[in-house]
């Protein structure tokens, strides 16, 4: 009984090693992720990528030349886009989370964008502010 506890913690220990960030060729990214990209940022290239395994297969961490910084879940979906300085792609936004920005604080770029956090977007401003809404849009948390 001892000898296969132990073969199960060496296991567990052994997927988890392997669990850490591992830098990718172009070549590994899965073709969904660069269609992804070619169609939201035409004009950019990879410059560094990055996979992990995960529960829901491999998450991907994906560099563009402008700096902007996407992760994707273990369905090739994205998750997270964000930047130091440049907006988010307009087509990322929720209709309704892209209005309550403009009404609210007009002429300031979203930087930031979130869908991960399970029914909540979060979006961060220029600026700092970070905004959260739920899953219709509505704001329900201002962080700043």
């Amino acid at each position: 009984m001892k000898h296969i506890l132990l073969l199960i913690i060496l296991a567990t220990i052994g997927l988890m090693s392997g669990c850490s960030d591992k830098a990718v060729t172009l070549e590994q990214i899965p073709e969904t992720i660069n269609v992804f990209i070619k169609q939201t940022f035409p004009d950019q290239s990879i410059i560094h990528a990055e996979r992990e395994l995960s529960i829901a297969g491999y998450e991907y961490s994906i560099v563009l030349a402008n700096g902007v910084k996407i992760e994707f879940d273990g369905h090739d979906e994205w998750d997270k886009v964000e930047s130091s300085t440049l907006p988010v792609p307009d087509v990322l936004i929720p209709t309704a989370i892209a209005s309550q920005v403009r009404a609210h604080y007009p002429g300031t770029p979203i930087i930031k964008i979130d869908k991960a956090e399970g029914d909540l977007c979060e979006v961060e401003l220029a600026g700092g502010l970070d905004l959260k809404f739920d899953r219709q849009g509505r704001l329900v948390k201002t962080d700043d």
